[in-house]
């Protein structure tokens, strides 16, 4: 894969952004649109050495085909321990309703503020109800602390949380998103679009819980 100069573009798939709601004003929004909220000029971007197929995962379908998921959690300064608690509440809620084996679903879990570090690797756990005692352990003992550097937790997923993913299985990378730093917020679009040039799926889901 090489590294060129070009534009950013907007990342939204199935729909364009002048049609959502005040996109610009949400986190997740400010990911998928980029370019259309006037967050990045021209940025340094890999070019893919093949094209990707198309996804069959949309945000309305996660969960309903064979893939390896990464959720990101965030705990910033920001996120009261209240707010990552209900954040790995939510990743367990969502598990639930979905089939966890080795040949469909595997979750990996990357958590994130100043630093990013690998909580689950995918594949780590293949029985459910150990998956969800594992992220209710590990955010029981997050102390939100930091700024939330999105930007470095997309590049660590694209870079270390697919070792050893399964050939030919959709990638999907997850971020549970509160904040966007103002030292960073520059950066995302760049590392969001080469998730997606790396035939990497991204689904955002903004933070609800504060």
């Amino acid at each position: 894969m090489t590294t060129t100069e070009k534009p950013c573009t907007d990342l939204l798939q199935g729909m364009a952004c002048k049609d959502l709601d005040d996109a610009c004003s949400s986190p997740v929004g400010q990911v998928a649109c980029p370019l259309y909220c006037g967050i990045c000029g021209n940025t340094p971007t890999p070019t893919p050495s093949a094209s990707c197929p198309r996804p069959k995962t949309t945000i309305d379908k996660i969960g309903c085909y064979q893939a390896e998921i990464v959720f990101l959690m965030e705990y910033a300064r920001s996120d009261s321990a209240y707010d990552v608690y209900w954040e790995g509440s939510f990743i367990r809620e969502v598990i639930d309703e979905w089939r966890i084996s080795p040949d469909f679903i595997r979750i990996g879990l990357v958590v994130y503020h100043d630093t990013v570090s690998e909580a689950i690797h995918i594949g780590a756990y293949d029985d459910k109800a150990d998956l969800k005692r594992q992220i209710y352990q590990i955010t029981s003992n997050l102390r939100p602390s930091g700024e939330a550097n999105l930007a470095a937790a997309l590049e660590f997923a694209r870079t270390h949380s697919f070792t050893g993913a399964r050939p030919g299985v959709e990638r999907i990378v997850v971020p549970i998103i509160h904040e966007m730093h103002a030292s960073n917020q520059d950066q995302i679009p760049a590392a969001a679009l080469a998730l997606k040039q790396d035939c990497t799926t991204l689904i955002g889901w903004s933070s609800f819980f504060h």
